[in-house]
């Protein structure tokens, strides 16, 4: 067996600094070992469940969880599925400082919950906690404390505010608002406990990230906006209205540099917008304000980002300021971009599933790693 080999099954089923790094130099080499050796492999890892370091991927019933350097066709490290898992419909996606899986889902009116799952899960496993409530779920965060925030909308009646779940809690506490935007699309937390919002203008249209301070308290307000032509973020007009746009936000865990997906798509029509600028990342410096331009971007059809209308927390960086991306289409699940890479640049890696079901529309990501 190869070195490279055996790294990636010690990175399967033990967060050791030496398999880690290993691994980290080995993610450029494909595997060397007969189809079913690997498979053997890659099914003692899902029974041992996923490493400190993994990227997850969460799809209507299930979560499905990957090393973080895993390359090409990669059987899940954990596969979280079943009825007593709680996992309805699909929603997003989000890991706690603990390593907690934190996800929502949403169905009918009062079905709808975030549930916690375990570090370690995997198979037909209860959560360890569950937090209910009466509407669709739209987007997920988690501090350094796991104060959940949630975003929600009641049908097509837009939300311009989060709701704060404290740790150990199973209801809403705090329900604070930007009442800038015409509605908040997607959140984040930055290593400061910040709360960044993307969503447009309400008088403009004009898309823009908006970052708050002590965002679970009563005195939660904006300190600073990342808005302007400069920023490349796109707008609302004419008849576009919420569910014409798109928006995910990530940051880097190390630098704090801020990542934002935009997209503009015709929901009700069923189709691209003429003219409209393909689907996009783009990354601001950490303490970004006003009208600034990224410090680059990631677009055009090398980049295969996912590009439908219902694109929430498609984004998550790892430790090495690697940034991983749901992409596009059905055969490849996530695209994982280098910290130098922008413009049309190809991933420098993919993970595939072998089911070929994981990478479509509503899909969502969360990378679990740590220096």
């Amino acid at each position: 067996m190869r070195v490279c080999d055996l790294l990636r099954y010690l990175g399967g089923v033990v967060a050791g600094a030496v398999a880690l790094a290993g691994l980290a130099a080995c993610s450029s080499q494909p595997s060397t070992l007969p189809p079913d050796r690997a498979i053997a492999m890659s099914a003692a890892k899902a029974q041992a469940g996923c490493s400190t370091h993994a990227v997850f991927v969460r799809l209507d019933t299930e979560i499905r969880g990957y090393p973080l350097f895993a390359r090409g066709t990669t059987v899940p490290c954990a596969l979280i599925s079943g009825p007593n898992t709680q996992l309805l419909e699909r929603g997003a996606i989000a890991v706690s400082v603990n390593g907690f899986l934190h996800s929502l889902s949403f169905q009918a009116q009062g079905t709808n919950s975030l549930t916690i799952h375990l570090p370690g899960a995997t198979g037909n496993v209860a959560p360890s906690r569950v937090a209910n409530a009466d509407q669709d779920h739209v987007a997920l965060a988690v501090d350094s404390h796991v104060n959940d925030f949630v975003v929600a909308s009641e049908g097509y009646a837009a939300q311009r505010c989060w709701y704060v779940i404290p740790n150990h809690a199973t209801t809403f506490a705090q329900t604070n608002c930007d009442d800038a935007l015409a509605a908040i699309h997607a959140l984040t937390t930055n290593d400061r406990d910040e709360l960044l919002v993307a969503g447009t203008d309400a008088k403009t249209g004009a898309g823009r990230i908006d970052v708050f301070d002590s965002p679970a308290t009563a005195a939660s307000h904006l300190v600073r906006s990342i808005e302007g032509p400069a920023t490349g973020i796109v707008s609302l007009s004419g008849s576009l209205g919420y569910y014409d746009v798109s928006f995910s936000l990530a940051t880097d865990p190390t630098s704090g540099a801020i990542y934002l997906y935009d997209h503009l798509f015709n929901d009700l029509g069923g189709g691209a917008i003429a003219g409209a600028p393909p689907a996009k990342i783009s990354e601001f410096a950490a303490n970004a304000a006003g009208n600034v331009a990224p410090l680059r971007t990631l677009a055009g059809p090398n980049v295969q980002l996912v590009d439908d209308s219902f694109a929430v927390n498609v984004l998550g960086v790892d430790y090495q300021g690697q940034l991983y991306a749901v992409a596009r289409g059905s055969t490849v699940a996530i695209s994982v971009f280098g910290p130098s890479q922008s413009g049309n640049a190809a991933p420098e890696r993919t993970i595939s599933d072998p089911s070929g079901s994981v990478g479509s529309s509503g899909d969502a990501i969360a990378v679990r790693s740590s220096v």
